[in-house]
């Protein structure tokens, strides 16, 4: 890391991994090279891209010292590129842009004015978050911005007590959003799964456990700053060929189990067990290889679930048991609803599960006589002929949370 003198302003390596986006990539560096804050160092990953990627790296890099060049003989997929980042950053301080998407000229001196007004010692904070973030689409004809979703978040200072109390003040907010202090990656061996796409929930969770504080900052205090990101497909798309095809989420999430038990973090760090039943649920339906993946995962957890005095609450344990053993998602939900002893979870739980009954409203009603499936587990204990039927089933099966307004 290069030794950074008293007053200078600290170093920030913004870190892209880069595969065919050749039609994006100068809209991307051009942004970059307008910030604001000037003492940037850009690495970019050139991930076995078979496109022009590499000539306009090429031409940037020339024009400006501060493009550094990293090549790699294939591609190493989405982690495997970030991962060949950090490798050769030289930072204080790491920030990921994705090189399809652009940003503000003000985003990255947000963050890192944000962690030196709170954290001036460079002894607290970590970590800082950026909320002033937006998923967006472009329309063809008229080159109009659709916006697609807003990451914004109250902003303020967060300790991990606050996170395992609520999820959405940071998870929902992807990791490009971020302001990365490096030698605490460093410290606790925080890198990405190799081989993979799904970059964003082992890299977080396994931050966060070792995290105390964080801050949060939005575009209220610091305007000018947003990170854009461009969707060239619905999310639903990209889910489906990229994370499905190749068992991602299940395999992610086993990797992320082993790291908290063997750093003994699974007591501090409370929200990934839930994550592992409740993400995977709506994320998998009717993806039976998916299901008897994630059910090994949970036969591997069962003994520890059920033996690690201390760590996992009676709440736990219903849900593993219930995972495992319930007769369909509807069975599973009523059952593990009316278990959880704690408030806040079924609040939580209750919302939740009104998602999947909106869900299966849209796909219900037009497939008559279709055996529906969920994780490889029958929805229904027979065919669905119509939407009183799905009516009665829920009726049935939910009577605790109150429904017949919502579904009449």
């Amino acid at each position: 890391m290069v030794e950074q003198k008293k007053n200078e302003q600290p170093l920030v390596s913004i870190l892209l991994s880069i595969y065919n986006v050749e039609k994006y990539l100068e809209e991307c560096l051009d942004s970059i090279l307008k910030q604001s804050y000037k003492n940037i160092e850009i690495v970019c990953v050139n991930n076995g891209s078979p496109d022009n990627s590499a000539e306009i790296l090429k031409k940037y890099a020339q024009k400006d010292k501060r493009i550094k060049i990293v090549t790699l003989k294939e591609n190493r997929k989405l982690c495997g590129g970030r991962n060949a980042g950090l490798d050769n950053a030289s930072g204080e301080f790491i920030c990921f842009v994705d090189p399809d998407d652009w940003i503000e000229e003000e985003h990255i001196k947000s963050m890192v004015d944000a962690i030196q007004k709170e954290d001036p010692d460079g002894r607290a904070y970590n970590l800082v978050v950026n909320s002033n973030a937006f998923n967006y689409m472009k329309d063809l004809k008229t080159e109009s911005i659709n916006i697609l979703r807003d990451y914004s978040r109250e902003e303020g200072n967060y300790t991990i007590e606050d996170y395992n109390s609520n999820v959405r003040i940071e998870t929902d907010i992807p990791m490009w959003g971020r302001l990365y202090r490096k030698s605490f990656l460093d410290k606790y061996k925080v890198r990405f799964l190799e081989g993979f796409q799904t970059d964003n929930v082992p890299f977080t969770f396994k931050l966060l456990a070792h995290l105390d504080n964080y801050c949060i900052i939005s575009k209220k205090s610091y305007p000018n700053s947003a990170y854009w990101r461009r969707m060239l497909k619905p999310e639903g798309v990209l889910t489906e060929t990229v994370l499905f095809k190749n068992l991602e989420i299940p395999n992610t999430l086993e990797d992320l189990y082993d790291y908290l038990k063997q750093n003994n973090l699974q007591k501090k760090f409370r929200v990934p067990f839930h994550l592992f039943f409740t993400v995977a649920f709506p994320a998998h339906r009717d993806q039976p290889r998916y299901y008897e993946k994630f059910k090994g995962l949970m036969k591997k957890m069962e003994d520890d679930i059920k033996n690690s005095e201390g760590v996992y609450t009676q709440d736990d344990i219903n849900l593993c048991n219930l995972t495992l053993y319930s007769n369909g998602v509807f069975d599973f939900c009523s059952k593990y609803f009316m278990s959880l002893t704690d408030t806040h979870s079924k609040v939580f739980y209750r919302i939740m599960l009104f998602g999947f009954i909106t869900l299966f409203k849209k796909t219900g009603y037009n497939n008559k006589k279709m055996h529906y499936s969920f994780l490889g587990l029958p929805l229904w204990k027979t065919k669905v002929n119509n939407k009183g039927d799905i009516k009665g089933y829920l009726f049935n099966c939910l009577p605790i949370l109150k429904i017949r307004k919502q579904i009449s």
